[in-house]
């Protein structure tokens, strides 16, 4: 089983944000697994803390609706997920069992939610910043009809300077995606970081801003090759870059 494991507080300004690590309070908590999912027929699992600290460690646990526009990632509330215990108490190298239950299959596509488990130690302010910890488990639930990824890939040039590459989901279930490489036909080659999200979830459009030199070799009509790190493998397309409608 793989662990995810945490050894610092965290300053978690919303739900998947960007995560500041403040070393003076180290924390040792391990999660597993990484990723929960759910597959046509199952309704119940469960994930498992550990707390290798020498303190300890007080979590409370809320499960959310996950959803996606084109630049950003709502939370909302859902019955659809429920968990238990809500609250748990880790003494030092203690093991807190946490259940969840999917208490509404989905009818169609991939259904998905957000497990968040928040430290309940007294917080701490630094220059008006509340530092607490923070760890946000994805959660995948597969309807009784066969779920899979289709990605359509489109290279935009908008501007000499700028180019836009989209990934639209048009399948049933979550794509996720790691760090993307585009080849020019020169040979020249650009990577691009998972832009702060992993997942494009069913139905969704995701977005890649490109600019400075990068983007000054995509011109309408040139032919890119790419290559992704996915799920199940690499994933290679070849792109003609569009011009701006």
């Amino acid at each position: 089983m793989s662990y995810i494991s945490t050894r610092f507080r965290f300053a978690c300004f919303a739900a998947g944000a960007i995560c500041i690590p403040l070393c003076a309070k180290a924390q040792a908590l391990q999660v597993a697994p990484l990723v929960v999912e759910f597959p046509a027929g199952q309704t119940a699992t469960s994930v498992t803390v550990i707390n290798r600290s020498s303190t300890v460690a007080t979590l409370q646990v809320r499960a959310f609706g996950w959803s996606q526009a084109a630049t950003n990632t709502t939370l909302s509330a859902s019955n659809s997920l429920a968990f238990s215990p809500p609250f748990a108490t880790i003494p030092p190298s203690g093991t807190q069992v946490i259940r969840v239950v999917l208490q509404q299959p989905p009818a169609g596509a991939e259904a998905a939610y957000q497990l968040v488990l928040d430290e309940l130690t007294t917080p701490i302010e630094t220059n008006g910043v509340t530092l607490q910890f923070r760890i946000t488990i994805p959660v995948f639930a597969e309807s009784d009809k066969f779920a899979a990824a289709q990605i359509v890939w489109e290279l935009v040039s908008a501007g000499r300077d700028h180019a836009i590459l989209t990934a639209t989901n048009q399948g049933t279930k979550h794509f996720r995606v790691g760090f993307i490489t585009l080849t020019s036909p020169s040979g020249r080659q650009f990577s691009l970081p998972p832009n702060g999200s992993l997942y494009v979830l069913p139905g969704i459009a995701r977005s890649w801003s490109i600019s400075g030199a990068a983007a000054s070799m995509l011109s309408p009509g040139t032919k890119v090759d790419l290559t992704a790190t996915g799920e199940h493998g690499a994933v290679n397309a070849t792109l003609i870059v569009a011009g701006a409608p």
